[in-house]
This record gives C-alpha cells, sequence and structure tokens, in this order.
C-alpha cells in the first residue's frame, strides 16, 4: 500500500498554512516535550479505496496520496465530509480547498522563498526515504549483521550508490543548518561504509558478500592469524558503520519534525531498529532455537555536542563510546 510521501505532506500543510481548510482551526501546537502536537488530518477527496467517500474513481490508488486529491482539515470536519458525501463531494472539496488556499496566500503573508526552500528540503528528504529504503530498513539491514558476515543484495547497493551520487549534487538553501547538518551527517556516514563494505565484497548471485579473506589453500598458520583479525576488524567496522547510520537516521527524523514536518513519521514510530543475530540458543530464557534481536539507537546528547560522526578515524574510536557497538552487544551473550 502506498502512502502521502512527506513532500506531499509538506506542500498540503504549508499552502494550507496548518489550518483546517473548512474552520481555519490552527492544526499543530508547540508542546513542552520534544515534538509538537499535531491534530490536524490529511484527508483524501477521493477516498484511498473505491468504497471509501466519493471512491468511484478510475484514479489509481499511488495518485489518490498525492497533494492534489488531498486536503488539510480538523478531526471534526474529516468526519464531517465523509459523512455527509452529497454535500462534500469531489468539486465541491476542490473549491473548498482552493478557496482556503488563496485565503492563506492573500491574508497572512506567507514568505515564499521560505515555502519553497522547505518543499525543496521535502524533496530532499523523500529522496533519501526511497534510496535508503528506510520504510525496510531493519529488514534490509539484518544481512549485514547476518552470522558475522556481511552481505547486501546488490539492489540496495545500487540504490544506496545511487543516493551518494545525488547527494553530490545538492545544493544546499542553507535555511535550516541543523536540519542540513543531520542529513550531511546521514550521507558523509553512508559513504564511508559504502567504500568500507564494497573494499572485500564479491558477487554471489544476486548478493554482495564479504569475501573471507583470510582462507587460503596454503597452511599458514601466522598469515592466517594476521589476516583473521583484519578480517574480524573489517566486519565489527562495517558493522559499526550500519548502526552509526541508524543513529543519524533517528537524528535527521527528529530534525524533520522541528523545521519541515511535525507529524513527520509519528505513525509509524520516531526510532528505526535494526536486526542482529543469529545468536545461539540462550537456556536462560528458554530459546530453543538461533534467534535474533532488535536494537534501537541513537546520539546521546553528548555524541551531539561532540559533532556527530567525525570521520572514520576518529569513528574507530568514538563508536566504542556510542550506546551500542557490535564488541558491546556480542560480548555481552558471551
Amino acid at each position: 500500500m502506498t502512502k502521502i510521501s512527506v513532500k506531499d505532506q509538506k506542500i498540503l500543510w504549508s499552502r494550507a498554512a496548518g489550518k483546517c481548510s473548512i474552520c481555519q482551526k490552527t492544526l499543530f501546537f508547540e508542546s513542552s516535550d520534544a515534538d509538537p502536537v499535531t491534530i490536524g488530518e490529511e484527508c483524501h477527496i477521493i477516498a484511498k479505496k473505491n468504497r471509501g467517500p466519493r471512491g468511484s474513481s478510475v484514479i489509481k490508488e499511488i495518485e489518490r496520496n498525492k497533494y492534489n486529491n488531498l486536503i488539510l482539515l480538523c478531526r471534526n470536519d474529516h468526519k464531517l465530509i465523509d459523512s455527509d458525501t452529497r454535500k462534500y463531494t469531489v468539486q465541491e472539496l476542490i473549491l473548498i480547498k482552493e478557496k482556503h488556499e488563496k485565503w492563506v496566500c492573500e491574508s497572512l503573508n506567507i514568505d515564499q522563498i521560505r515555502q519553497s526552500n522547505e518543499e525543496y528540503y521535502a524533496w530532499i528528504i523523500e529522496t533519501w526515504e526511497k534510496e535508503a529504503n528506510i520504510e525496510n530498513w531493519s529488514k534490509w539491514t539484518s544481512s549485514i549483521f547476518y552470522a558475522g558476515s556481511p552481505r547486501m543484495p546488490i539492489k540496495i547497493s545500487r540504490q544506496l550508490d545511487k543516493l551518494i551520487t545525488q547527494f553530490i549534487t545538492i545544493k544546499w538553501p542553507g535555511l535550516y543548518q541543523e536540519l542540513e547538518t543531520s542529513l550531511i551527517n546521514f550521507f558523509t556516514i553512508l559513504t564511508d561504509f559504502y567504500k568500507k563494505f564494497h573494499k572485500h565484497a564479491i558477487k554471489i548471485n544476486n548478493m554482495l558478500c564479504t569475501e573471507k579473506f583470510y582462507q587460503s589453500n596454503d597452511w599458514n598458520p601466522s598469515l592466517y592469524n594476521k589476516l583473521s583479525n583484519e578480517y574480524l576488524q573489517h566486519v565489527e567496522l562495517v558493522q559499526d558503520l550500519l548502526l552509526e547510520m541508524t543513529r543519524a537516521s533517528n537524528y535527521v527524523f527528529g530534525e524533520v519534525r522541528k523545521y519541515i514536518l511535525p507529524s513527520y513519521r509519528l505513525k509509524e514510530g520516531a526510532l528505526l531498529s535494526i536486526q542482529i543475530g543469529p545468536f545461539e540458543p540462550d537456556s536462560s530464557n528458554d530459546m530453543p532455537h538461533f534467534y535474533w534481536t532488535s536494537f534501537s539507537t541513537q546520539y546521546s546528547s553528548k555524541d551531539i555536542a561532540s559533532g556527530l560522526y567525525r570521520g572514520i578515524k576518529k569513528f574507530e574510536t568514538d563508536r566504542f563510546n556510542r550506546d551500542i557497538c557490535i564488541r558491546k552487544i556480542f560480548s555481552n551473550r558471551s
């Protein structure tokens, strides 16, 4: 099922000035907590499904989640338009939306340049979500932690390569420095992760797998031990970089809510998590089979104050001071 993209959400909220298109009630409020309170609803003019209110249409589902088919309303008016479809037809809702956005433009003195820049940020975020496969993060990243031998679907590798290329060409508006810093932080980690992973990656069917370069036909204990240690260090670093990318993603979420869209990812959950394993059966927890464990990870206030990710060299030390790292995870289960 498709969902409303962050870009379409941003356009809808900004052009409606965060107000209900019928009663003009303000739909989000600053809170003493980290995230603002939102009471607005992104409503469909033509329903998401054919059986829904005003749902009889040849328009495909993916088009029904676009800005042109959405209207911002409070909960009461959302219930009203879906209860009285004779009065609130498709044509009537389009007129209501147009009238409200015209009123916003003419009466509220909206900063058009700022609005345009915020919509551009939303496009960057939407691109990041898509190419980094944020919606399937836990699923695709689990292969990086599989049995101590990082692997990655070739399809994901191509997406990440595309994202790195797109990042290089981005012209930042310079409007929200903290938001830009959070995204640049992610892309910097991604670039280092991509380089490190591919340094020892070989293609096996539709996967890129980490080559076990310590293996040799000629038995040489000294060389074997040396290469085996290098292999383990490489695996740990690749996996810790993936954990750092997860922290960076969660940090981006907060900055997007702060500057672009207060409701961003509140339904999905504020934090991304990763799956690590498989671990051996744990008799103390009545685990009869190998199992995987979920971890959520984020930057501490100390990490943020020190500058987040400070490059691959410093990260080789910084990673052991993060909330979790691969060595800590596995040592706690040994």
